[in-house]
């Protein structure tokens, strides 16, 4: 059961509205265009494993969440957490494109 499905996160939705908003010549577009190649690399990954996921058969207690984000005493953020009734899984994921 997925208690929090994929949802793409705030910081490539603003990347790609800031990308689609710089002028041509702007000195940081080049920068903003590679950090958003990043975020969405790194989306791509994330929400495969949460495609890979469904495809899976799991007891009948199962919760997965996408994206959690604990805020104290510091920020920690995990990609994908699995919860059954006898274990957590913690997915973390890199998807990294070579050039």
């Amino acid at each position: 059961m997925f208690i929090k499905p994929y949802e793409e996160a705030k910081m490539t939705l603003g990347l790609r509205a800031l990308v689609r908003r710089l002028i041509p010549t702007h000195p940081s577009l080049d920068q903003m265009k590679r950090e958003l190649l990043q975020a969405e690399a790194g989306e791509y990954g994330e929400k495969f494993i949460m495609k890979q996921l469904e495809k899976l058969t799991f007891t009948k207690n199962f919760q997965i969440l996408h994206n959690i984000t604990f805020q104290h005493p510091y920020s920690l953020q995990l990609d994908v957490v699995v919860i059954t009734q006898y274990e957590v899984i913690i997915i973390e994921s890199k998807n990294i494109e070579e050039k």
